[in-house]
């Protein structure tokens, strides 16, 4: 792993391996895991919560572009793909059904509604096409008859469900243009209700809500707004009495001034807030649920019992996932996961006792990610200060179960503290490198009350470290606990957990052997080695390989009409070695015998495009069986938008390709814009005759800069259409 990788989410993170802790009266402790880490998984996270109370998620695997499901079995993760078509998966909605719980899932495939549902077996139908805009996200729900209902983005916000023997548009569509993300919910009535940002509304966008009386869309009074672009990404639940619920992202700025629940007056300035709005039936109440700045982009919405609301969501100023609720009265706010950029793409479900789950993208690592709020009854506090009493800052302090419970670090005034710890046997370990403690360690042999006034004290440490992670060939974690000892001068042992990470501290001069160990795995180097230990050792980091291990990918390549095209070279590359074949008669390929390493696959030909351009494993760690690449001859292309390479990274000499055919001449204008509708580039801007063209976008902003990790707009204006597709970029 690399020291950027390594520590760039800060020691803040530092040794997670269960799960996270923070300091919120009342907040019990997030565990958090990776759920699939195979390739670039995640995105557009849909989950709900079983009847036995295991959690089940639909994603899109942008690196093939498949839709996959996962669920929970009580012991492990049984991810699967569903849709294997090609460029199929975005704008993901999961619901269940009751009694049998099982999974109905709404997504796109090549810009079209389609549905999956599981009976046995997966059943995948075809449900509407779009007009000029993307389906940039899908929102299911199943009536009362188990029947989905689905809303989606198609010139506006359009609704159709299945009535038992065809598919229903009622009304059609809300008629505009420039309706981007919706959330739909249903009555006692199984009456349509939608929450949906205009980005046509005056000065700006505003979150608006529609429901469905009879044959027509019916308005009624709107949230009441404040500024531009308030309402992205709306989460709509209903209450008794069908009381709308919404939480949005304002992307907007303004003073203002609101009471809480104890009638105290709070002023901010409004910037990218997290909101949340009420309707009471006759007028809507407006909240700012997190006052942080440039908080609340992938607002996902749940409603407990008590009609409290529980909102997960992104903290854009620190790449992190973050959780809110007003079940005390007033709002509190926690941090989750800040294990680099995490907390895209969130979803939020309660199980029957109310205990919140999510279901995140993480963009650093590219995987699916899963926290849950493991309740508890006690709480642990205390203090740390140096020799004069002077309260010490940035400790960490670990609680341990056998492995690590949870972890935090002390605040500017040397506390901290874990809450809602369940019954057990615990230590509380306080650690910094170069430094002692006194005492070394608390130790709870049958935690059943509160444990406050569990102070330290710091002293310098007159030893040295050994420190670092243990990971797999593309420098992620491994996903289970290694056994990392330590020989020589001084002994010792310790389990990695899932973040890979372990230390050695407060170590004498002398000779130390550090080795890892862990069944069916090799190690790389076998062990380190320090003939005369004299300083700090940071980075010391191992490779774990799988023992005789290899794997294989097939997929069959076909023209956009779904022919085979046979001859064509495909090509499995890594960084020793080259694996090639040709495609068929039938147009499939196989090959065999690929290593657990970093490798891309890539067809290859004079004569055709491919989309996409490549796939990556990161490393190969199982076999693929339909690895499919659409062939499009020369520069022709079937559809007026193309984007081929729209994950790239632009540090890494990547690039996306825009393709578009102009039927006739005109004036075309390619901008890119940032999330926030930020104008990062202008790509082009001038006459064009009728054909095909093809633009580059090498992730560079308007000043030639690399843009930073996140998802572009790519706004395309040619005669007689404008069209808008994402494109997202990666260090």
């Amino acid at each position: 792993m690399s020291a950027d990788k390594g520590w760039r989410a800060g020691w803040a993170g530092w040794l997670l391996a269960w799960s996270l802790a923070q300091a919120i009266p009342g907040f019990a402790v997030w565990d958090v895991s990776t759920v699939d880490a195979t390739g670039d998984v995640g995105w557009y996270a849909s989950l709900t919560i079983s009847s036995s109370n295991q959690p089940m998620i639909g994603y899109y695997d942008a690196t093939n572009r498949h839709l996959k499901y996962t669920r929970f079995d009580g012991s492990n993760w049984n991810c699967e793909t569903v849709d294997s078509s090609s460029n199929c998966g975005q704008g993901t909605s999961l619901a269940r059904e009751s009694g049998n719980d099982y999974p109905h899932i709404s997504y796109l495939r090549n810009n079209s509604l389609y549905y999956a549902k599981w009976t046995g077996s997966w059943t995948i139908t075809y449900v509407a096409s779009q007009s000029s805009w993307d389906i940039m996200c899908t929102s299911i729900v199943l009536d009362s008859n188990q029947h989905p209902n689905i809303s989606y983005n198609s010139s506006g916000v359009s609704f159709i469900r299945y009535n038992g023997s065809v598919w229903d548009a009622p009304a059609g569509g809300i008629s505009g243009s420039g309706y981007m993300e919706s959330s739909l919910a249903l009555d006692n009535s199984n009456v349509p209700h939608l929450a949906y940002f205009d980005n046509g509304g005056s000065g700006g966008g505003d979150v608006r809500v529609a429901r469905l009386n009879g044959t027509s869309w019916y308005s009624g009074p709107q949230p009441s707004t404040n500024g531009d672009n308030d309402g992205y990404w709306p989460s709509l639940k209903l209450g008794p009495g069908n009381t709308m619920h919404i939480s949005c992202w304002g992307n907007t700025q303004y003073h203002k001034e609101w009471s809480d629940a104890q009638g105290n007056t709070i002023s901010v300035l409004d910037d990218s807030d997290l909101k949340y709005y009420v309707f009471n039936g006759s007028s809507w109440d407006y909240q700012i649920a997190d006052v942080s700045l440039k908080v609340g982009l992938y607002s996902s919405l749940a409603l407990d019992g008590a009609q409290k609301a529980h909102i997960s969501y992104f903290d854009q100023a620190n790449w992190a996932l973050k959780y809110a609720t007003n079940s005390s009265g007033a709002w509190a706010n926690q941090t989750v996961d800040n294990l680099g950029g995490v907390g895209y793409y969130t979803s939020i479900a309660l199980d029957s006792s109310g205990n919140p789950s999510i279901a995140y993208y993480d963009l650093t690592n590219k995987d699916l990610k899963y926290a849950h709020w493991v309740p508890g009854a006690y709480a642990l506090r205390g203090v740390i200060r140096d020799g004069t009493s002077a309260p010490k800052a940035g400790v960490y302090v670990f609680l341990t179960d056998g492995t690590l419970h949870a972890n935090t670090i002390t605040q500017s005034d040397g506390s901290y503290a874990f809450t809602g710890i369940p019954a057990g046997t615990y230590s509380c370990v306080p650690n910094l490198a170069g430094w002692s403690f006194s005492p070394s360690q608390y130790t709870y042999t049958a935690l059943s009350a509160d444990q406050n006034n569990q102070d330290f004290t710091i002293l310098p440490g007159s030893g040295y470290f050994i420190r670092g992670y243990v990971t797999d060939a593309a420098g992620r974690q491994i996903g289970k606990n290694v056994l990392v000892t330590l020989s020589g001068a001084g002994y010792g042992s310790m389990t990695t957990g899932i973040s890979g990470y372990y230390e050695f501290v407060n170590l004498t001069p002398g000779q130390y052997t550090v080795t890892p160990a862990l069944n069916g795995y090799t190690f790389s180097p076998a062990d380190r080695t320090y003939a005369a230990l004299g300083a700090n050792q940071d980075s010391q980091g191992f490779v774990g390989l799988i023992i005789g291990q290899v794997f294989s990918l097939q997929g069959t390549i076909r023209n956009p009409q779904g022919q085979p095209v046979p001859q064509i070279t495909v090509q499995a590359q890594g960084t020793s070695f080259t694996v090639s074949t040709l495609t068929g008669n039938d147009g499939s390929f196989t090959l065999l015998g690929l290593p657990h390493a970093v490798i891309t696959l890539q067809p290859q030909s004079t004569e055709w495009v491919f989309d996409p351009l490549r796939k990556t494993y990161s490393p190969l760690g199982q076999n693929f069986t339909a690895e499919d690449f659409t062939a499009i001859k020369g520069a022709a292309l079937p559809q007026e938008v193309k984007i081929i390479g729209g994950l790239f990274k632009p540090l890494a000499g990547e690039h996306a390709s825009i393709w578009y055919t102009l039927t006739s001449a005109g004036n075309v204008v390619i901008k890119l814009y940032s999330i926030d509708g930020v104008l990062v580039k202008t790509l082009v801007d001038g006459r064009r005759e009728a054909g095909t063209y093809q633009e580059i976008w090498a992730g560079l902003n308007k000043d030639n800069q690399t843009v930073a990790s996140g998802i572009y707009w790519v706004d395309i204006q040619m005669p007689g259409s404008h069209v808008r597709k994402k494109i997202c970029a990666v260090k």
